[in-house]
């Protein structure tokens, strides 16, 4: 189906419908009204700990979101204000660049409005956007990267592949699965007349810019053997992550995206097939979703393809519905949306105090798709993980002020995941307490810092036989048990006397990637 091509002077950056920036400042005002609620997350706390050691690059994600936490430090703070403000906005832009792309497919005000209605009812976007993860950043890269491919098929300006370039450097930086993307983005150029770019110099220079941006993050990993490789490995083999087979993984994808906006979204794919001018975005969306089914990846991976076909299936639906006997449908499909996600909200974003929720969701029944295997607990993981870290590091610190100052000297404090070592990190420099060692994920590399001490608090572990054996004596000094934490962070507290080997020699040993 042909569409309607851009006038010359119309622009991805015009003003928008006033609804549109409504849409936008709606989703930023409800996340930063939630933004205090809960708590910490747990790698928000990590990440934060990284921004303590920059680097180009750490065991378990790209060093983007280090450097952002770095700048938060060392302007406006780390308060949950501050640390979910990025987040919220990046949810507004996405809600934003959603509809800025239904009108370079050439779609009306109509369709820019429903567009940025769908992007901002999507359950998946809003509960990434709450916390400060990488996650809701892939939405405003990627989305931006499908902008400039469509302004550069409606333009025919070159050097629109330099800003290709950059963002998607940018975009590795922040998490490495958009390598997926770019490769199906680049199949679907190969099996449609897009492939003449291939031809361009602007095409290969916007690549080479890419490449230097990501460059010295692939020289990090490349001095250490590839740990994200090793890392995948691990994870791929120990179970953690929930594998579904094709129709549950379909089906997983109905729940986070809205069943309502799935109809949406299948309507775009459809219309961007049926589109000579941009089948190649409809031929990658094709590939990237069989490819992570395929590969048995987690649910939310393919979210931040979404909005693309949000952006083509509003268009398709006032395109398709213009006639006076169907022009109340697209309205509906709209409204419904609106109701499915408003109903799940709670289970989405925190909303509601505790108590409420917990009788919201013995009302309700309603759960979320679980992505990872974990013992449940009193709230969903992605609450749960929210709770009990100040708590954990008072008892630890209760413990560790009791000792002389001698002893303190010759005591480290052993984490044993990156959760229970960031939050010492974190909340402990408030008690006095050093930084915490550990040899899980990142930790690992930032080793055992000066330690060459013989006691040790060691904080996480189960496995009281195996400190017994390294340790002269051991005893319980604490109890990590949280009610509302998830069931993997209750504890015992161990002191642990008597090292009977240098902290920095066993340091290859404590190695844990998964």
């Amino acid at each position: 189906m042909s569409t309607r091509a851009p006038h010359k002077y119309d622009s991805a950056f015009l003003p928008a419908p006033t609804a549109v920036w409504f849409i936008s400042a709606a989703v930023f005002a409800l996340l930063m009204w939630i933004a205090p609620r809960y708590g910490y997350f747990r790698d928000e706390l990590y990440y934060l700990a990284c921004a303590e050691h920059p680097a180009w690059g750490y065991v378990d994600q790209p060093p983007l979101i280090a450097w952002i936490a770095w700048l938060l430090r060392q302007t406006v703070g780390t308060s949950l204000y501050a640390l979910r403000f990025f987040p919220a906005l990046a949810a507004s832009l996405t809600v934003w660049l959603t509809a800025r792309l239904a009108r370079e497919f050439g779609g009306s005000s109509q369709a820019e409005i429903l567009a940025a209605l769908f992007a901002a009812v999507m359950p998946v976007l809003l509960g990434m956007a709450h916390l400060f993860t990488m996650n809701v950043f892939d939405f405003v890269f990627w989305l931006t990267l499908v902008l400039l491919l469509v302004r550069l098929q409606n333009t025919s300006d070159p050097q629109l592949w330099l800003a290709f370039g950059a963002v998607a450097g940018l975009a590795v930086l922040n998490k490495y699965g958009v390598l997926f993307f770019l490769a199906a983005l680049f199949a679907g150029t190969l099996f449609t007349p897009w492939r003449k770019w291939l031809a361009n110099s602007w095409f290969w220079t916007g690549t080479l810019l890419a490449v230097f941006i990501t460059l010295n993050n692939f020289l990090w990993q490349q001095q250490r053997n590839y740990p994200f490789l090793q890392l995948m490995h691990n994870i791929r083999h120990n179970g953690r992550d929930v594998a579904l087979p094709p129709l549950g993984f379909f089906l997983q994808q109905v729940q986070i995206v809205n069943p309502f906006c799935m109809i949406v979204a299948i309507a775009g794919l459809v219309w961007l097939f049926r589109s000579p001018r941009f089948r190649a975005l409809g031929i990658a969306f094709a590939l990237f979703y069989l490819a992570l089914m395929l590969l048995k990846a987690k649910n939310y991976y393919l979210a931040p393809v979404y909005p693309l076909l949000f952006a083509a299936g509003a268009v398709a639906l006032v395109q398709w519905t213009d006639r006076a006997n169907f022009r109340w449908i697209p309205a509906a499909i709209a409204i419904l949306s609106i109701l499915v996600t408003a109903l799940m909200l709670p289970a989405l974003i925190p909303v509601l105090d505790v108590p409420d929720f917990q009788l919201y969701a013995q009302l309700t029944h309603l759960k979320l798709p679980e992505f990872e295997h974990h013992k449940q607990s009193a709230l969903p993981q992605l609450y749960a993980d929210m709770f009990g870290w100040p708590e954990m590091v008072q008892k630890a610190a209760a413990f560790y002020n009791t000792l002389t100052p001698e002893q303190k000297r010759r005591t480290a404090i052993y984490g044993d995941n990156y959760g229970v070592a960031s939050a010492i990190d974190f909340f402990g420099p408030q008690y006095g307490l050093p930084k915490a060692i550990s040899g899980h994920q990142s930790y690992f590399f930032w080793g055992a810092h000066d330690y060459h001490h013989v006691d040790v608090i060691n904080l996480g572990s189960h496995d009281d036989l195996t400190l017994r054996r390294e340790c002269d004596s051991v005893r319980v000094v604490g109890q990590a048990n949280h009610p509302l934490s998830r069931p993997e962070e209750h504890f015992d507290i161990y002191y642990c006397q008597g090292l009977r080997f240098d902290a920095t020699e066993i340091w290859p040993k404590t190695r844990r990637w998964d």
